[in-house]
């Protein structure tokens, strides 16, 4: 039975109401899985490197793309990104490029470039771009266009196939082998439950959810509601007051999400609340 389903909910899943909404157990088999052995990711921050390190630890060749040759270089000789992934050793399997072309035969490119920098690197690789389905892991909206990163992507790329992944993950924890989930949206259900099976391991744990809009607003929205939250402890204003700002920028989110095409109730699940 497929893997397919709305996210949304899990709490009653990991009850054992349902054994078919839950991801695939973690096996072997991700890592021997023949449509995405080869790996590009774009962009070397901490998140793209922790992705890669995952993707590793799952069988994959991977290549990582760095917008800067001479850092590409330093990080290849060090086997460690210090700008922004210190401390995590980076295994010597991982190739680090400034040249997408040296990345050979690609089967999947993950996206890992922050909004603000997305339009101006895709318009700079695009022609260099291989021809394969992409995954989409940026957070935010374009402020010029409010277009979601994957819109840009299918704009200036144009690729195949193309997934969207977000969640509640931080970049260290996932690349030392802390428990973390993530959650992954396409149009094509199947492509989906590809990057779920590809991704999924005893700890690090990949739903699927069709509601391809919220998954994308949900982990943009929530940030902003996040940096307030901060700042009200900041301020010293209180738990009830940050409660207060949480639950009713939870609701903000929402109305926002459905207004843009998101359903309601993504917004209960890993990319919002």
């Amino acid at each position: 039975m497929s893997n397919y389903q709305n996210e949304v909910g899990r709490s009653r899943e990991d009850r054992g109401s349902d054994p078919s909404r839950r991801p695939p157990a973690a096996d072997s088999s991700s890592a021997s899985d023949p449509l995405f052995r080869n790996i590009l990711v774009i962009g070397d921050g901490g998140w793209g490197t922790a992705l890669a390190i995952l993707l590793h630890r799952q069988g994959c060749r991977v290549t990582l793309w760095s917008a800067f040759p001479e850092y590409a270089e330093e990080v290849r000789r060090t086997r460690e990104n210090r700008k922004f992934l210190p401390g995590v050793t980076l295994p010597e399997a991982i190739a680090v490029t400034g040249d997408v072309g040296s990345a050979g035969p690609v089967d999947l490119t993950f996206s890992v470039v922050p909004t603000v920098y997305l339009r101006a690197t895709l318009e700079r690789l695009k022609d260099e771009m291989p021809n394969a389905p992409v995954v989409s892991c940026t957070k935010g909206i374009e402020n010029e266009t409010l277009l979601r990163p994957s819109e840009i992507l299918g704009e200036i790329i144009r690729p195949s196939m193309l997934a969207v992944m977000s969640g509640p993950c931080h970049a260290e924890e996932a690349a030392r082998g802390l428990p973390a989930s993530y959650v992954v949206a396409s149009h094509d259900a199947s492509f989906a439950e590809g990057i779920q099976k590809l991704l999924t391991s005893e700890r690090f744990r990949v739903y699927t959810n069709p509601d391809y809009a919220g998954v994308e607003l949900g982990g943009a929205l929530k940030n902003v509601i996040a940096i307030a939250s901060g700042t009200c402890a900041g301020l010293g204003l209180g738990e009830g007051a940050r409660a207060a700002l949480i639950t009713r920028g939870l609701a903000e989110m929402l109305r926002l999400g459905v207004a843009m095409g998101a359903k309601a109730e993504t917004f209960a699940g890993l990319t919002g609340m």
